[in-house]
């Protein structure tokens, strides 16, 4: 049998073999050579659908109460190399880069909350007076990226880097493509 044959059959019938052979005294590492595998595939491959090798009897059995946890998968792009990522999972990571912004953000409220319970009441009484941010909705650009350069007016700038601030969950990229182009929309 080779490794084709052997990874078209079901996983109770690969099992079957395994433990036959296991039973003829036949290792696991044997049995994957003559296949031309590794035997820490084959092992790996039970494993993750919960069947662990007895000590005892030497065979694979289904482990009870075992639950699979899901498997993300990466997809990447037929026509980048190995070290260019597909926009798919650029998009996947600046998602989590964001969701990561967001929950270091969160913690350090928590803590200062923790640390001084009185400064919320104050921090309410403080914002009342002051202008509260709209929730700023980014908009979800997968076009392709150019890189250019603008030169912007200081105070401009200032203001933007305080923007960013104000929601540091959000890579300025994307308040900056938002921005544009709603200005743009308004505008045009």
């Amino acid at each position: 049998m080779d490794k084709n044959e052997f990874d078209n059959l079901s996983i109770n019938e690969q099992l079957e073999i395994v433990n036959s052979e296991s039973s003829k005294g036949i290792s696991l590492n044997k049995f994957a050579q003559s296949m031309g595998v590794t035997e820490s595939k084959i092992r790996k491959r039970f494993n993750k659908l919960g069947y662990f090798k007895n000590k005892e009897s030497g065979l694979y059995e289904f482990r009870e109460g075992f639950e699979p946890t899901p498997k993300l998968t990466k997809t990447t792009s037929k026509n980048t190399s190995k070290k260019q990522t597909s926009s798919e999972d650029q998009n996947i990571l600046e998602k989590i880069q964001q969701l990561e912004n967001e929950l270091k953000t969160l913690k350090l409220e928590v803590e200062e909350l923790k640390n001084n319970p009185n400064k919320s009441e104050v921090t309410k009484e403080d914002n009342c007076d002051k202008k509260q941010p709209e929730n700023l909705v980014i908009r979800d650009f997968n076009g392709e990226l150019k890189q250019i350069s603008y030169r912007y007016d200081l105070e401009v700038l200032e203001a933007f880097e305080k923007l960013c601030t104000v929601y540091p969950h959000f890579t300025k990229q994307k308040i900056l493509n938002t921005l544009l182009m709603e200005a743009i929309e308004k505008y045009l």
